[in-house]
């Protein structure tokens, strides 16, 4: 199964001419299957996504709110991730699960319960070429652990997360975590 959170550009709509501020598209990863870098087995291949299957995002935003070192901003970027998503890549709203610490819904709530349940939901039955996208922004150690061993145990089982740690290779066509310091602002 790939697990792809490769972005691919939608075509325009009529009446949308206008080009993205943020410029041009790379070029599509090839098709045919490639081969790991350093550290992989060299029969170790892999296939980048074409993103032709269903879209699912999962984003969470946290400010810590009332707390020492409280950051500002995590849920703006999760209401800017949510509406770039929408559209500039067509993901649907109903196929986007949200949690930041503001809501009034327990659920809606990023506690490790319903970070976990988010997670099974977006694996729950992954297909090839499905896009699954995870945006995280707040203090991001313990859940960037938590998030990349369960993600690969739900979508490959035990022993290809254990493969994928001794070989330092990723199924997924792009992982990506960037942060910054407790003390600036997204």
């Amino acid at each position: 199964m790939n697990m792809a959170i490769t972005l691919r550009p939608r075509p325009h709509r009529r009446g949308h001419s206008h080009s993205p501020s943020w410029g041009q598209m790379p070029p599509r990863p090839p098709m045919e299957a490639q081969q790991f870098g350093k550290g992989a087995p060299s029969n170790y291949r892999f296939q980048y996504s074409a993103c032709t299957g269903r879209r699912k995002a999962l984003l969470i935003g946290i400010n810590y709110a009332g707390q020492p070192n409280a950051l500002r901003g995590c849920i703006n970027d999760v209401t800017n991730m949510s509406t770039f998503l929408h559209e500039r890549y067509g993901y649907r709203r109903e196929d986007m699960v949200i949690l930041t610490d503001d809501q009034q819904n327990p659920m809606s709530v990023p506690t490790k319960a319903n970070i976990l349940r988010a997670m099974q939901w977006l694996v729950k039955d992954a297909q090839r070429n499905d896009s699954l996208f995870i945006h995280f922004s707040g203090k991001i150690i313990a859940v960037a652990q938590t998030a990349i061993g369960f993600l690969k145990k739900a979508a490959l089982g035990e022993s290809a997360r254990e493969r994928t740690v001794k070989t330092k290779t990723s199924p997924a066509d792009v992982v990506m975590f960037s942060g910054s310091k407790d003390t600036q602002t997204s």
